[in-house]
C-alpha cells in the first residue's frame, strides 16, 4: 500500500502556504528549547579542519532555505549516489534486498550496488521522483502509511504524495530530502541507535543525519553488482540459484544473461525461475485459457519455457526437475532468449557475501566454503526442522534450524558432509546427505522430506455374530406379524360372507385392505433390524435355512 492520497497540484498549491508557516512557527518553537532527533545535532559542532567535511548551514541559514523552499536541479537520465553526512559517506542510501523489510531504505556500506544507484526525476511544482537501478521505474521512494508514517520503502510507482520528494539545496552539496505527504516539518534522518543503518522521516532540525549528499554516480564499467544474498529469493528454485551463482562467478560472457535474470526478478520483469510442481507455478497454469496442469506446462524434447501467458503478467520462466547441472544452466538461457526481455550489457558483477544469512538467523564467520541447506515438504520450505551437519575424518559437528523459507547456513571444512534433518513434525522421515564442499564455492542442498509411512488402519472387528439369538429374536417379533396376518385374513373372510353382491371383487378388496393395513414388509424388515442389532449379525432378511 503507498503512503499519500493521490496529490492534485492545484491542492498542493493552495496547502503550501499553510504548510511553510506551521513549520516556520515550529523552526522557531526548537530555537527556544533544545530539539531532539534520532541522528547527532550540528550546533555546538567544531568547525571542520581545511580539507575536511564542509562547514553545514546555521539553523538561521537552514530557515530561510526552506523558506523559499529552493528548487535542486539534476539530470533526468543520471544516475546519483545519496549518502548522509552523519555518519558519513562510507555509508549509501541503499535497499534491503530480501526479509521481512525486503525494498525498505537503509544504510547500506558504501559500494557498487545497484540499490545505491538513484534516478532523480522532475515531476512537476518543484517535486521529484527518485528510483534505483535495483528496483527500476517501477518502483519508487515512498512512505509506509502504517499509522507512524515515517518509514521509507519503494513501493509500485503512482501518483502519491509519499513518492513527490523536495530536495531543498543546503549549501556545500547538501540537500534535504521531505515529501508532498508529510511536509516540511519530517525530513529524511538517520536513526542513531548504534547501529546507525535506519532511516526515517524525523521532524526536522538541524542534525547531521538529515544532511544529504547527492553526487554523480561514478561507478564506471560493471555499473551495478550482485550480491549472492541478492540471488537466494524464493522467486528462484535452489537449482535455479546455484546455476545463477556459477554463471555469475565466471563472468562475462557466461554472466551476461545471469545478471540480467537477476535484474529482472528484482525489477518485477520476471516472475520467477521455478519447478513445475511448485504452488506458483500450478497457480500461474489454473489462471490460463483454457487451464493447464504443471506437467503440461513445458512442451515434449524441451528442459525449459517462458510463460507469457495469462496475460499482463510477468513473464515466468519453469524448468524441469532432475537436471543435470550443465542442463539447468543451457535450460535458464533458452527460456531466458524466449522472454523477450532486455539482457544489458555489460552485466553486473557478482559480489559473494555467503556467510551473510538471512534475518532472523545467526551471524556466521565467512571461511572458504559455505553449506546451504533448504528442507523442502510438498515443494514449500519448512521452516523449523533440525539440521545437523557433521564432516568425516574432522571433529566438526554443527545444527541449525531453518528459517525464511526452509534454510539453514553452515560454513564447514572442504570434506564430506553428512547432513541429517529432522523434520518439524512426526509426520515426515528424517533424511541424510551426503555433500562434497568445494572451498571458494557456495554449496545448495536441497532435502525434500518424503511422508512418513504409516501402517493401513485394520477395521476395528464387529462382535461375533449369534445366529441362535437372532433366530429367537426374530421368531418372538415375526410371530406377531404372523398372528397379525392370520387374524386380518380370518376378518377378510367373514367380510367376504356378508357380501351381497361381486363375490369376487369383494374378496379381492377385503384382501387389499388387510395387506394395506398390515404393511408387512416393513413390519418383517423391522424384525430383521431389531434381531441384527440384538445377535450382532448383519442379515439384510431370514439366514438360510
Amino acid at each position: 500500500m503507498s503512503s499519500g492520497r493521490p496529490y492534485a497540484a492545484m491542492v498542493r498549491r493552495a496547502a503550501l502556504a499553510t504548510l511553510l508557516s506551521g513549520f516556520l512557527l515550529g523552526v522557531w518553537a526548537c530555537a527556544q528549547s533544545p530539539p531532539t532527533s534520532n541522528a547527532v545535532p550540528v550546533t555546538g559542532e567544531p568547525a571542520p579542519a581545511a580539507g575536511e567535511a564542509p562547514a553545514l548551514l546555521s539553523p538561521a541559514a537552514t530557515e530561510i532555505l526552506l523558506a523559499t523552499r529552493s528548487v535542486a536541479s539534476f539530470d533526468p537520465n543520471g544516475w546519483y549516489r545519496i549518502s548522509p553526512y552523519w555518519p558519513g559517506e562510507n555509508y549509501s542510501l541503499d535497499v534491503i534486498g530480501q526479509g521481512n523489510h525486503t525494498n525498505w531504505l537503509k544504510l547500506g556500506d558504501t559500494g557498487n550496488y545497484s540499490g545505491q544507484a538513484w534516478q532523480i526525476t522532475p515531476i512537476g511544482d518543484g517535486y521529484h521522483r527518485l528510483t534505483t537501478e535495483y528496483g527500476g521505474p517501477g518502483l519508487s521512494a515512498d512512505i509506509l502509511n502504517d499509522g507512524a508514517g515515517n518509514q521509507p520503502f519503494l513501493s509500485a510507482t503512482g501518483e502519491y504524495s509519499g513518492q513527490q520528494w523536495w530536495i531543498a539545496p543546503l549549501g556545500e552539496g547538501y540537500y534535504r530530502l521531505t515529501t508532498a505527504w508529510q511536509g516540511p516539518g519530517r525530513s529524511l534522518d538517520v536513526v542513531n541507535d548504534g547501529m546507525n543503518r535506519k532511516v526515517t522521516l524525523a521532524d526536522t532540525g538541524d542534525f547531521t543525519g538529515q544532511y544529504w549528499r547527492i553526487t554523480p554516480w561514478e561507478a564506471g564499467p560493471g555499473f551495478c553488482e550482485w550480491r549472492t544474498s541478492d540471488i537466494i529469493d524464493p522467486r528462484i528454485s535452489i537449482g535455479a540459484q546455484t546455476s545463477l551463482m556459477r554463471k555469475m562467478a565466471d563472468g562475462p560472457p557466461t554472466s551476461l544473461s545471469a545478471s540480467a535474470m537477476i535484474g529482472a526478478i528484482k525489477r518485477g520483469h520476471l516472475a520467477g525461475i521455478l519447478l513445475p510442481p511448485t504452488q506458483a507455478v500450478s497457480d500461474r497454469g489454473a489462471r490460463m485459457q483454457p487451464p493447464r496442469g504443471h506437467w503440461d506446462l513445458i512442451p515434449a524434447g524441451q528442459n525449459s519455457i517462458c510463460l507469457q501467458e495469462p496475460a499482463g503478467e510477468s513473464p515466468m520462466i519453469v524448468y524441469r526437475t532432475e537436471l543435470e547441472p550443465w542442463a539447468i544452466d543451457a535450460a535458464l538461457d533458452d527460456a531466458w532468449a524466449q522472454c523477450g526481455l532486455q539482457t544489458p550489457n555489460p552485466p553486473c558483477d557478482y559480489v559473494v557475501d555467503r556467510h551473510r544469512p538471512p534475518p532472523g538467523t545467526p551471524d556466521l564467520p565467512a571461511l572458504d566454503a559455505a553449506l546451504v541447506v533448504q528442507v523442502l515438504i510438498g515443494g514449500a520450505g519448512a521452516d523449523g526442522a533440525e539440521v545437523a551437519i557433521h564432516v568425516e575424518g574432522t571433529d566438526f559437528q554443527a545444527t541449525q534450524t531453518t528459517s525464511g523459507g526452509g534454510f539453514a547456513f553452515f560454513d564447514p571444512p572442504p570434506g564430506v558432509g553428512i547432513v541429517a534433518v529432522l523434520p518439524p513434525t512426526a509426520a515426515h522421515k528424517m533424511a541424510t546427505r551426503n555433500r562434497q564442499i568445494d572451498p571458494g564455492m557456495t554449496n545448495v542442498l536441497t532435502i525434500e522430506l518424503e511422508p512418513q509411512d504409516q501402517p493401513t488402519p485394520q477395521p476395528t472387528p464387529g462382535p461375533v455374530c449369534d445366529e441362535d439369538r437372532w433366530h429367537e429374536s426374530f421368531n418372538a417379533c415375526g410371530e406377531q406379524v404372523i398372528y397379525g396376518a392370520g387374524g386380518c385374513i380370518l376378518q377378510a373372510w367373514e367380510d367376504f360372507a356378508k357380501c351381497r353382491t361381486s363375490p369376487k371383487s369383494c374378496l379381492l378388496g377385503k384382501f387389499w385392505d388387510c395387506r394395506r393395513e398390515l404393511e408387512h414388509k416393513k413390519k418383517i424388515q423391522q424384525c430383521v433390524d431389531k434381531a441384527n442389532a440384538e445377535s450382532g449379525c448383519s442379515f439384510a432378511g431370514a439366514p438360510a435355512g
